[in-house]
Formats: structure tokens, sequence, C-alpha cells
């Protein structure tokens, strides 16, 4: 687009220097016009014939064509319709073969797309290369376009294209001039540049030794810089007279008409048709039309003499003086629209070269043009939000403020509050006003202060329809007219589309930092490849998956540095990368995909990988986001285990087994076996040792059972300390044995301070017609039956084994309980109490301070002085002692006893707080003798204890407050002690 316009600037450069002689052509033109009217009375009396019109009436065939928006002069839009030389040259050809063209305007992509599809006939204005040979047919070219050389005026080394080799030539990037350059190897010493006036500037400055450009451009350029020292190199003509450029062979654009491949037949109208308008003067007219500033200065006066006679024809005077008139209107008009068109591009031009901090800056400028160009006092552009219907003033012309004498000067307003400079929004067209002094109703009239308006113009600047903007011109010395308002519009619409694209370019670069970001900075992989297979991009969670960092995989081939493979190697995985280059659709990869690292560790992976497209939905590449779900498919594996399983045995659960009773419960099975299971003495186990000790006992059941049972077998947790066994295809003496097997095997098991025993119940169902549920609940029945009788022994067994840890915890514990014993017996013995409760006594004596197999070593011997924490930890001694024994038969006649030796006559032991009487006597009996035992004999915290008397004084002197009165009494009194 930079370089269309500094070519059109170049085309307009020639204007004024040819001003006479397009008015000259002008009439030449116009005498030709009036010449054809006798031909066109000629041309109506024919067609007023009815066999005539008849004739000609015949239908014409409609080719499809289209133009870009804004190529001028070859293609440019006027009151929105496709306009310019290349226009009107296709529609003069076709109107000489008989065709019908329909126009339409869009953007180069689109139509030349259309074309190749077949949706357009033939496109007016396309420059012919190889390329583009492949897929349209050209007629010859009716228009080609040159470049020269230009080198300062003392410089005489280079006067030919050959003596361009070994010199520092400059050229623009991009342009034609750069690719003819590098096609003639002048690449050695080769600047290139970002503009012309850049380039022309560092000629003329002394630097480097020539620039390549087309010819307009570079005269266009040397004249508004204002060069003296820089010419286009010249050579003399063929008749040896005049100096020409000297133009450069393989540096020029061949302009033709183009047709879809194939069309062989509209090709050869076309070429036809251009033969015919070429000769008939039609192509002459058009150029003179649209290349005004191309035509030859030199005027052809015999030709002129020629039409100045047959002016003098009688018969056309008036018409002739009448057409001259209106041709000097016409030419004035038309000069002033060159002259606006010709400043209006430069505006353009130097909006799209400049750079600007603001939107606001940028209608700034556009602003103050719009006053040059116009030649207007004052000016102001305000923008207006359609969804508010505000306006705000963005620009304004200098010295309008201080002109503007208004006390209170606002800036923003709401439509409905504006007079008559908001018609052109509310009308939604231009308005303009040459007296401003006559009255108009839609005047809301001056606030004081304002700046007097003379003459005022209004436009509305729109964008998709919605008016974003309106701009006011004002105080101008003569009348506006409808090319201001052109010329305006043309600009304003040119200057925001030319915003609104730089906005979405920002935009689009912000989104595209923003996704580039998230892809980068995601928690999954990201790699992404280009339609050659090599990696472009991949994020810092793909380097580290794959082991390669980022610098080292770009440019790889993908699969170098993703190595997939499946899970199972008898099964290969399918690539997803390769299946969205082939298919263009997104992918899913397998759940079973195992990526290899560099290291050769190797991750699960889980996602997806997708094709990348641009807006016209070609695919540019794939991006492959995955995960690592090797961690997250252990847990899925563990979750679903657990699901089945009892987490502590390992065994099946519950719900499983009920499963498998079901699928089992058919007559292949039969006879079918359930085995009831229970653990004797695990809550007393428990108690004594911790759920530690306890959960070990369940643990070695389960590793008992897959000792015993056979591989069809399925043992699992039923809940708590029971077991179940499902037995398919097994009798009910194969189960006996089975069951003695595994009572056979707790025997030889080590379990540490518990005692594995289990109870066994079992029932077999034979045939169909026993349910299984029954069958279930016959081997619970015989199980607790079981149970009953062996459970006692089991705890009293267990009972034994916690004395003997705690004994072999703390020896002291062992010699203390003793002598607790034979003292309590002396004092039962005293009270006269019976053999029977004097055993009982006896048993509770041993047994009182059985709680404390759960108090730690360390705090019964501790030397110190016990923390009070420790000391709480020995006051849960009495209940733990009685839950052990109220979980034994054998021994719940004395857990009363064991629960309140701490017990104080006041009330103020531990750990019911119960005093006197409420106390049992078997516990008042244990408390003297404990304490008795605990003063006289040596202690972890004491080496020697209380002599007898002073002992006995410490029982007298707390007799009725901590001891039974009554009982201290009978201890001294039978001198027990």
């Amino acid at each position: 687009m930079i370089n269309f316009y500094k070519t059109r600037l170049c085309f307009n450069v020639c204007y004024f220097t040819n001003f006479f002689w397009r008015l000259v052509m002008k009439v030449r033109i116009r005498i030709m016009m009036l010449l054809g009217l006798i031909g066109a009375v000629l041309c109506f009396y024919i067609t007023a014939n009815p066999l005539t019109a008849h004739a000609m009436a015949a239908p014409k065939q409609v080719l499809k064509s289209a133009t870009e928006y804004d190529y001028p002069p070859f293609s440019v839009v006027t009151d929105g319709q496709a306009d310019g030389f290349s226009v009107e040259l296709l529609q003069a050809v076709a109107n000489e073969m008989g065709l019908t063209i329909e126009f339409k305007v869009d953007h180069w992509a689109t139509i030349k797309a259309e074309l190749e599809d077949g949706q357009l006939d033939v496109l007016p204005l396309v420059g012919y290369s190889a390329e583009r040979d492949q897929y349209f047919d050209f007629t010859v070219p009716y228009i080609v376009m040159r470049g020269n050389i230009f080198v300062r005026q003392d410089d005489t080394k280079i006067t030919s294209e050959a003596d361009l080799y070994g010199k520092e030539i400059i050229v623009m990037k991009g342009d034609n001039a750069q690719d003819y350059a590098e096609s003639m190897h002048f690449t050695d010493n080769l600047i290139l540049v970002d503009t012309y006036a850049e380039a022309f500037s560092l000629l003329s400055s002394g630097s480097h030794d020539a620039v390549l450009a087309q010819s307009l451009v570079g005269q266009k350029l040397i004249n508004d810089l204002n060069i003296e020292n820089i010419e286009a190199v010249t050579r003399l003509s063929d008749d040896g007279v005049e100096r020409v450029k000297v133009s450069l062979s393989g540096f020029e654009q061949k302009f033709c008409f183009a047709v879809k491949e194939g069309d062989k037949e509209l090709l050869a109208a076309l070429n036809e048709g251009l033969a015919i308008v070429s000769e008939n003067g039609t192509y002459e007219a058009l150029y003179i039309k649209w290349f005004p500033f191309l035509v030859d200065p030199k005027p052809d006066y015999t030709q002129i003499a020629i039409y100045f006679l047959s002016a003098l024809v009688a018969v056309f005077v008036v018409l002739l003086l009448f057409s001259f008139i209106m041709i000097r209107k016409e030419v004035k008009r038309q000069t002033a629209k060159l002259e606006n068109n010709l400043f209006r591009n430069t505006i353009m031009f130097n909006v799209m070269n400049q750079d600007y901090s603001s939107v606001t800056d940028r209608l700034d400028y556009v602003l103050n043009e719009l006053i040059k160009m116009t030649g207007s006092e004052f000016g102001y552009i305000y923008l207006f939000d359609e969804a508010t219907n505000q306006l705000t003033l963005n620009s304004w012309s200098k010295g309008v403020m201080s002109a503007c004498l208004v006390a209170e000067k606002k800036t923003v307003y709401q439509l409905d509050s504006v007079g008559i400079w908001g018609e052109v929004i509310r009308q939604r067209k231009p308005l303009i006003i040459n007296d401003f002094s006559k009255p108009d109703p839609l005047k809301k009239g001056y606030p004081q202060g304002h700046v007097k308006l003379d003459k005022w113009m209004g436009v509305p600047v729109f964008a998709d329809s919605h008016i974003v903007a309106t701009v006011g011109l004002a105080n101008r010395p003569i009348d506006y007219d409808e090319n201001d308002i052109y010329q305006v519009t043309a600009l304003m619409s040119g200057v925001w589309n030319m915003i609104e694209k730089s906005k979405y370019r920002d935009e689009l670069e912000i989104e595209k930092n923003k996704y580039l970001s998230t892809l980068v900075s995601i928690g999954d992989g990201v790699l992404v490849v280009d339609l050659n297979e090599r990696i472009e991009l991949i994020n810092k969670v793909c380097a580290e998956m794959t082991g390669w960092t980022e610098a080292e995989a770009k440019g790889m081939y993908y699969q170098e540095v993703l190595r997939l493979s499946h899970e199972d190697p008898n099964y290969e995985i399918i690539d997803p990368v390769s299946t969205v280059l082939k298919s263009g659709l997104p992918y899913e990869i397998s759940n079973h995909a195992i990526l290899t690292a560099r290291d050769g560790q190797c991750y699960l992976l889980e996602d997806s990988a997708s094709p990348i497209n641009n807006q016209y939905h070609e695919m540019l590449g794939v991006v492959l986001v995955f995960r690592d779900v090797t961690q997250k498919r252990a847990q899925s594996r563990q979750i679903e285990y657990l699901s089945f399983h009892d987490a502590l045995t390992g065994l099946y659960n519950r719900r499983f087994f009920e499963a498998e009773m079901g699928r089992l419960d058919t007559p292949r099975n039969y006879p079918l076996t359930i085995i009831m299971a229970d653990l004797n003495g695990l809550k007393l186990t428990n108690d004594a040792f911790g759920h530690h000790h306890g959960d070990v006992l369940l643990k070695q059941t389960a590793t008992l059972f897959r000792t015993c049972l056979r591989a069809d077998d399925i043992a699992a947790r039923w809940g708590g300390d029971e077991f179940v066994i499902l037995m398919p295809q097994t009798t009910a003496d194969e189960a006996q044995k089975i069951v003695d097997r595994m009572n056979q095997g707790c025997s030889q098991l080590e379990t540490g301070n518990g005692i594995l025993s289990i109870a066994f119940g079992w029932d077999t169902k034979t045939d169909h017609s026993m349910n299984l549920e029954a069958v279930f609940k016959n081997a619970e029945e015989y199980m607790y039956k079981r149970k009953m009788s062996e459970s006692q022994g089991v705890r009293g067994l267990t009972i034994k084994t916690i004395m003997n840890t705690l004994y072999e915890k703390s020896p002291r514990e062992e010699s203390h309980s003793h002598r607790v014993k034979d003292l309590a017996v002396k004092i039962a013995t005293a009270l006269h109490f019976s053999p029977h409760r004097i055993d009982d006594i006896a048993t509770l004596g041993l047994l009182h301070d059985i709680g404390k197999i759960i108090v730690s070593g360390d705090i019964l011997e501790k030397p110190q002085r016990l923390t009070e924490a420790e000391y709480n930890e020995i006051k849960k001694h009495p209940a733990i002692g009685y839950r052990m024994l109220t979980a034994t038969n054998e021994f719940a006649n004395i857990a009363k006893g064991v629960l309140s030796h701490h017990e104080r006559w006041d009330g103020t032991g531990y750990p019911s707080g119960i005093k006197g009487d409420d106390i049992p006597i078997e516990s008042r009996i244990i408390t003297i003798a404990d304490a008795y035992d605990a003063m006289t004999a040596s202690r972890p915290y004491r080496k020697n204890g209380l002599s007898v008397e002073k002992a006995k004084q410490v029982l007298i002197d707390c007799a009725g407050t901590q001891f039974d009165p009554h009982i201290v009494a009978i201890l001294i009194k039978e001198e027990i002690i």
C-alpha cells in the first residue's frame, strides 16, 4: 500500500507542468463529443425504427468482474462504484465485443481467489508473472512501467546498466528494484533502505553511487525534497537530437486483463477488443483522461488546426461556445479535484509513514491538514459513541481555543443538546451551510463569546455503518461544495480504516503474546510443529519431560524429541502429529501412550493434538498439548484396588465379597462353602498393647489365609475382627481340613505381645434349592458357638501375657504387686472375709496395676519428679485396667476394684471422684496396701523407703481423708504391720 501511494504521488507531479496541454486535449475531446451529437441523432432515428430496435435488442453475454478498493488511477471507487483506467478500459473492450460487464469492489486476495475458482470471469488489473500464469490466462499487456538509474549530477562514472557492477547501489526493501538488482547480481554493495526518500537523501548527501527506482517515483521525490544535485542517467535518442532516460531492461511491470486458466474464447475476445479500442481512439482518450501527467507535452498543431476549423462550422457555433464554457468549468473543477487528490494522498502517505503516540495525535495532524486542503479557518473532530449518544472533542484547530471566549468551555456533549452541527449525526449525512447568518430552525444559537461562523461544513465518519466521529470545517473564503465533502469523506474513511487496522494489529499482537505466554507457562507440555515436521516451539514442561532444551529442540524433526510408544509392547502407538498433519482434524492421544525422555525415563501421557489454522482455514502446523499422568494412573489403579480390597490386610473387602457371592452362586460351583472367622481377644490386645499390635494380628490372619487357602478361594475382611471365606466346589469335610490347617498355622506364627486365636464356623450349599444367605447365617452362628468356648481361655492367656509384658517393662512392678497382694490378704483376713473373697483380693492385689501396660517404661522408671503430662498419663491406668478385665469372664468380678483403687475417702481421688462407702471395700483395702508399699519400698525417685513406724503414722494421719479410717484402725490394732 505504501508503494502504491508513492506511485500515485509520482503520477500527479507532472500535472501542473502539463496543465495547458491537458486543457487543449480536453477541448479536443469535447469537440469530438459535439461531432458525436450528430451521430447520436442518427442513432436515435435508427433505433426509433421498430425493425432496427429489434435487431439491436439481441441479448448480450453478462460477465462478472471485480476490482480492488483503491489502486488509483488504475482502480478507484467513485460514489461506491468501481472506476479507474483499467475498469473503463475493460468496459470499453466489452462494449466493442457485445459483452456486458458487472463490476463489484472487494479486496485483492478475495477477487483473485474468486477468479481462480470461477466465481468471476475476468479481472481488469493483474500484473503478469510466471507464477500467476499457472492459474490465469493473460491478454496482451495494455501498459508497462519501467525503472531508471539516478546519480549525482557531477558523477560521470555511471552511464548504463553495465557501469553498476561494483558500485554502491541503493534500493528500497521489498521493491521491484531490489528484485531487479538481485537478478542482475548487483548484490556486492547493495544498500537496502526503508523508503526512497531516505535513498535519495543519502545519495544527495554524497553517500553511495546510485539509486534504482521507477522513473516517476524518482522524479517526484527529487521535486518534493528540493534535491538539485541528482538526475536520471540519460542517453542520446536514436535521432541524435534529444537525450532520453536510460530504462532498466529487466525492471518493468506489465498490466493485463486476466481470465481463468483455459477460457480461450473469452481471452481471444478480449485481445480482439483491445486491438479495436487501440485503433479507434478509445484507448488514447482513456489514457489522456487517467494519465494526464504522462501525455506528451508537445502538442499536435496540425490536429488542433483541423478541429479548430471544424469548430467554425456554423451549425455548431452556439454549441461550441457553450461547450467551451463548460469545458473551462470542468477543467477548473478537475484541476481542483486533482490538487485535492494529490494533497489527500500526501496526507495519507504521511499518516501511514509517521509515528504517532496516540489516535488523538494522528487525528490532530489530519485535522490541520484538512484545514490546509480546504482553506478553512477553523476545524474540529468529535468522537461519537452511538451507545451513549455522547460527543467527545478530540481535535481542534490551532487558535480556535484562544479565539473562543466562552466562559465554560465544554469538551463532552450529549447529542440531543447540540444544535445544527449535530445534524450530520442525526441525519447521518454531510451538511454544508455557506451563509451561516441566515436563520435556521435547527440552530440553537451561539454561546456568548463563541467564534463567529460564516461558512460551515460537517461530515460524519462511518465505520461498519456506525458513526464513529464527525468532522467540522468553517470560515473558508469561498463556498464549500460537493467536492469538499468527497475529499473530506474519502480522507477520513481512509484514515479511520487505518486507525482501525492499527488498533486491530495492536490487539492481535497483544492476543498473540497472551496466548504465547499461556502456551509457554501452562502446567502441561506444549510442542508446536510446522508443516515440514520441524519443531518451532516447546515450553518448559515439555523440555523437562523430553530432556531437550528449547534451543536444542527448535528445528529438530519432532519424532527425535517426542519419542512415543504404546505401554503394551505388542501394540504400536498412533502418531498424533502425523495424524493431524494428514487429516487436518484434532486427535486425542491414546491413554496408553508412553513418552521416553532423552535420559530413558518414561512418562504415561494423555491429551490431544490440534491443527493451527490461519484465517483462511489453511493449516500452518500442529500444536501438541500433553501431561504426565504416570502418578495419576498409579493413583487411579490404587483407588481401583482399594475399592475392592481392605486397606489394612490387603484381602478383598465386603463389597467385593458380596458381589462374588452372587456371581459364584451357580450349580457348577456346588458344593459352595462359606467359612466365617473371628479373632479371639482382639479388643483386649488393642486395649493392652494398642491398636498397632491388634493390626499386626489382623495382618497375620490375612497372611495365614493366603498361605492356607487355594487359588480359587476368596477371602475377605467382613468388618472389625471378622473375616469370611468363599470356597467354590468345596465340601464341608474339605472345609474342616482347611480350618484345621489354619488353626495349626496360628500356633506357628510369631505374634509378639498378642495371641492369635481364631474362631471358625462354616456351612455348605450343595444344591440350588438352598439359600446362600441362609448358608452364610448358619456359618456365622456356628462360628459364634465355637467362639464362646474358645475365647475365654484365650483372654485369660492374654491377661497373663499382659502382666508378663508389664513385668518385663518394669521388674519393680512384679515385686510391688506381690507385696500389695500379701498385705491386702492380711487385711481381708482381719476383716473376716470369706475364703472366696480373700482369693479375689489376692488376684486384685496382683492385677491392680495391669493398666500400666500402656504407660511408657521411661515414665514408670523415671527418677525425677513427674511432669503434669506424665502424671496424667499415669492416672489413666485404673480405667485401662478396668476395660481389660471386663473383657474376660474370669476377671470381670475384680474389674471394679481395679477401677477404684486410687479413689480417696474424702472424694478427691481418681478416676471417678467417689468417696466413703461408695468406694468398693476391695478398692479401699488395695489403696491402703498400695500406699504402704509405696512408702516403705525403694522407688526410682527415692532410694530408701520410710520406716514402718513413719509409714504407720502417715496412715493414721491420713485416715478419714485419703484412707478408710475403720480399715486403718484394724490395721493398727491387729498389728498387721
